[in-house]
């Protein structure tokens, strides 16, 4: 029997899909134009006023539930069940304490079938590579 790995894979931009739930979000609230795809890691900040950006991380996360109306990424959802029956996968993310309870709540009702090993928070500027893992799975460059 192979051994099981731990493996850590991002929640953000690998499991669900952030940038467009924050595009649609900053979009319908201030009329922007926001891609709800865009290959740069920073895309939605770089294009957003710095009150655009304070809004997303406050009413958009408190009053707009922005991390509990997140779609999954495509096609994630089969290789993140196969991962889960042969390893122990942790998701792992850095969102605001405000969000820690809509996230539980996600995934429980996106991913409620993956048998997980835990959902580990971080806090800002804190490094996800600090959790123990032989495999990491992130977006961030």
């Amino acid at each position: 029997m192979a051994k099981r790995l731990r493996i850590g894979v991002d929640l953000d931009g690998v499991v669900a899909d952030w940038q467009k739930g924050a595009s649609q979000l900053l979009n319908q609230q201030f009329g922007l134009s926001l891609l709800e795809e865009h290959p740069a890691y920073e895309y939605v900040k770089e294009n957003t006023t710095k009150d655009q950006w304070a809004w997303l991380w406050n009413e958009g996360v408190k009053e707009k539930y922005l991390f509990l109306n997140l779609d999954p990424m495509e096609d994630v959802y089969d290789p993140l069940e196969s991962l889960a029956e042969s390893h122990d996968v942790y998701l792992l993310t850095t969102r605001p304490e405000a969000a820690r309870a809509d996230t539980f709540k996600w995934v429980a009702s996106q991913l409620a079938e993956i048998n997980f090993a835990g959902l580990q928070f971080f806090a800002t500027g804190q490094s996800k590579g600090e959790f123990d893992a032989d495999i990491y799975l992130d977006d961030t460059p």
